[in-house]
């Protein structure tokens, strides 16, 4: 069970690692030697839920068990488990690369999992496991992304003044973010309503790039003349993965989720094109929920959408990866409005 969920046996250090709301399991491994000098190793395996159950195996003959068992009493009762509403072990490597490569300015090199599962950014490796733990000690993505946060420059490499506009307009696409997730980064954004910016941003095949200010400045762009070429060439991109939402008593269309796994699911709010097109499916005026950039519902408003979006918006809003907002807005020719309740 502890192998199919990831769990290792640590030598030095203490593992708790949850799989799901609710199971978790920790490992403990260390070595001793008795007065013969002869050493041992022993180990600890716990797994269990929030329910209250509890396993501890634990190898050795019975007198051995016995005579540690003070010991084994102590690592048990040390047991801390991490919030429920924190990323679990599988979904923390991704949340953690995205926001890396969301912090990333100019020409800094960009984020990846490798296939051994580390975390690099040009010569730096970084162990996962470590980190995760600091994460689960500082309960913030944001601060433990922070740590990790740092310039790779590549020795005796001159700094490139940056790609023209020519070789980047093709590729201008945009984000929502929260206005305070951003706060800090020198990059182009435009203020739109509820302390949400949308920025834009280069896409390549590999991550989604902030724009710099200084680099506008060099394209002699202003911000918003900037936000309306990426809204276009966003909007011109025919494919959108649309997951239709049916009512499960009568299967009448609802609404959509923005499933476009491009990472452009919030800025196609701002897309014109696909707002009438989804006008034309499920009628006006639109509401929409955005707990999330990759998490956008919208349906057709009426008292039950309210009920169903508000739920959506406000469940595990604090946990997510990148969140937006809790509230509902409308989308309407004039954009996005947040919903007076």
């Amino acid at each position: 069970m502890a192998k199919a969920r990831g769990v290792v046996f640590e030598r030095r250090t203490v593992q708790i690692d949850r799989w799901a709301e609710d199971g978790w399991a920790g490992s403990w491994a260390w070595r001793e030697r008795d007065p013969h000098g002869a050493a041992r190793l022993w180990r600890m395996l716990v797994l269990g839920h929030d329910q209250g159950n509890l396993i501890a195996m634990v190898n050795g003959a019975e007198e051995q068990i016995a005579q540690h068992a003070a010991q084994c009493e102590e690592i048990l009762a040390s047991i801390v488990l991490p919030p429920s509403e924190l990323l679990a072990p599988q979904a923390f490597p991704l949340a953690l690369c995205e926001l890396l490569n969301d912090r990333r300015v100019g020409d800094e090199p960009y984020w990846y999992l490798s296939e051994e599962g580390h975390l690099c950014c040009g010569e730096l490796v970084v162990r996962l496991a470590n980190i995760y733990r600091s994460y689960l000690e500082r309960k913030d993505l944001d601060e433990v992304a922070s740590l990790l946060d740092i310039q790779v420059q590549r020795p005796g490499v001159a700094e490139s003044q940056g790609p023209n506009w020519e070789e980047v307009r093709d590729r201008l696409r945009v984000v929502l973010r929260r206005q305070d997730a951003v706060a800090e980064l020198d990059i182009i954004c435009v203020p739109l309503h509820g302390g949400i910016v949308a920025c834009p941003v280069l896409d390549s095949e590999q991550q989604i790039t902030f724009i710099p200010k200084e680099e506008a400045q060099r394209w002699g762009l202003d911000p918003r003349d900037l936000l309306t070429r990426a809204v276009a060439t966003l909007d011109a991109e025919s494919s959108v993965n649309l997951i239709e939402l049916r009512d499960a008593d009568t299967d009448v269309l609802r609404g959509f989720r923005i499933a476009a796994d491009d990472g452009y699911d919030s800025g196609r709010l701002l897309c014109p094109s696909l707002r009438a097109a989804l006008e034309d499916s499920l009628g006006n005026p639109l509401l929409v929920a955005m707990p999330a950039a990759r998490s956008v519902l919208v349906l057709r408003d009426s008292d039950e959408s309210r009920k169903l979006l508000s739920n959506a918006a406000s469940t595990r809003f604090e946990s997510r990866a990148r969140p937006l907002s809790q509230d509902l807005w409308l989308w309407t020719e004039s954009g996005l409005q947040p919903l007076e309740s």
